[in-house]
C-alpha cells in the first residue's frame, strides 16, 4: 500500500508534473537527513535538480532526482517533457543523461520514498531505462554519495 495520491483529482498532465516536484522535495529531504548539505535547483529543465555541498571544498554533485515505482522503470532519459514539444510534428528534445549533465541519479520510489543512488557513469553501458527490480544493489547506498564526493575532491 503506498502513499494516498491525487485525492483531489487534478487533471491528470497537471497531477504529473506536481508528483514529479513532490518526488524531489523528498529526494532532496532525504539527502539531507543522509546528512549531506543540499539545495534544490529551481531552474525548470535544467539537467540536474539538486547540488550537493562537498563541505566547503567548492565543488558540487549535480543530482538529478526521478520518480519510480516498485514495478516500473527509472528513465535515463530528460528533456521529454518540455513546451511544445508534445506536438509530434516537433523536433524531439530529449537526451540520456551522461557525465556531462549531472553526477549521480537518485531515483525516489512514489509509493514509500525509498532511495536508489546510482553514479551516471554506471548508466553509460545500460539502456534509456532500468527495471527497478535490477536496481536493488542502488537502493538506500548513501555512501555512494561519499565515494563519489572523494572522487571529485
Amino acid at each position: 500500500m503506498g502513499w494516498p495520491e491525487n485525492l483531489t483529482e487534478i487533471v491528470p498532465g497537471i497531477f504529473r508534473t506536481m508528483n514529479g516536484n513532490a518526488n524531489e522535495l523528498i529526494g532532496v529531504g532525504r539527502i539531507i537527513k543522509a546528512g549531506f548539505s543540499c539545495s534544490r535547483v529551481d531552474v525548470t529543465n535544467a539537467r540536474y535538480d539538486a547540488v550537493v555541498d562537498l563541505g566547503g571544498q567548492k565543488k558540487l554533485l549535480r543530482i538529478q532526482i526521478k520518480g519510480i515505482r516498485k514495478k516500473g522503470q527509472f528513465s535515463f532519459i530528460g528533456g521529454f517533457r518540455s513546451g511544445k514539444q508534445f506536438k509530434k510534428d516537433m523536433e524531439k528534445r530529449d537526451y540520456k543523461y551522461t557525465i556531462d549533465d549531472c553526477d549521480i541519479f537518485v531515483g525516489v520510489d512514489s509509493e514509500n520514498g525509498d532511495c536508489y543512488i546510482i553514479p551516471v557513469q554506471d548508466i553509460a553501458e545500460w539502456g534509456n531505462s532500468k527495471a527497478v527490480k535490477d536496481l536493488v544493489l542502488y537502493r538506500e547506498k548513501w555512501d555512494i554519495f561519499l565515494d563519489i564526493a572523494k572522487d571529485k575532491l
